[in-house]
C-alpha cells in the first residue's frame, strides 16, 4: 500500500510490461485517468478500457473476456470507484480462468489468481474499500447484485493518492 499525496508517480517503477488501465468517464473528466497514464510511459504496451457506469454487470462483463484475453496484459490497474474496482476483479478472474461464466445470479469459486496477471487498484473514491476487499459485487442482467468473495482479490498494490480524488 502507497499512501500519500502524489504517491501516483509511483506508478513508474513498474517494470516495462504490458498494462491493461481500467477506468470510468469520472476518472478521465476529472485528470485522474491522464496522471495514471503518464507514470506508465515506460510500458511496453498500454491499453485502455473505459467502462460505462454503475455497478459491473454480467453480460457486459463477459463480452470483454476476448479483448483482455487478446491483449494479455501482464498488470490491470484499476482507476476508480468501487464498481470499476470490481469490474476489474472480475475481468482479472476470467483472465485466468477462460472457462470462468459470471452470470450474476450464483457465485461462483474464484481460485488462485497471478499467473497471467497481477492487480493494481487506485481509488479515486472513499468509501467503498474495494481496494482492500475480498468481495466484489456483480449485477445480474435482471439488476440483482450477487457478492462474490474470493481471498484472491486482494490487490497486488494499492495506491491511495488523495489528489486523485479531486475534481
Amino acid at each position: 500500500v502507497c499512501a500519500g499525496k502524489d504517491c501516483v508517480e509511483r506508478l513508474g517503477c513498474l517494470d516495462p510490461a504490458r498494462v491493461l488501465v481500467l477506468t470510468g468517464h469520472s476518472a478521465r473528466n476529472s485528470g485522474a485517468l491522464d496522471r495514471v497514464t503518464g507514470q506508465l510511459k515506460d510500458a511496453t504496451a498500454r491499453e485502455v478500457i473505459e467502462l460505462t457506469g454503475g455497478e459491473p454487470r454480467a453480460t457486459p462483463i463477459g463480452a470483454m473476456r476476448g479483448a483482455v484475453a487478446e491483449f494479455a496484459p501482464d498488470w490491470i490497474v484499476a482507476v476508480g470507484g468501487g464498481a470499476v474496482l470490481d469490474a476489474a476483479k472480475f475481468l482479472w478472474a476470467q483472465l485466468e480462468y477462460p472457462d470462468l461464466v459470471l452470470t450474476g445470479k450464483v457465485p461462483v469459486v474464484v481460485g488462485p489468481l497471478r499467473r497471467k496477471a497481477r492487480l493494481i487498484a487506485l481509488p479515486t473514491t472513499a468509501g467503498s474499500g474495494s481496494e482492500a476487499s475480498q468481495a466484489a459485487v456483480l449485477a445480474g442482467d435482471d439488476g440483482a447484485k450477487i457478492p462474490y468473495v474470493s481471498p484472491h482479490w486482494l490487490p497486488d498494490i494499492v495506491i491511495l493518492d488523495p489528489t486523485l480524488t479531486v475534481s
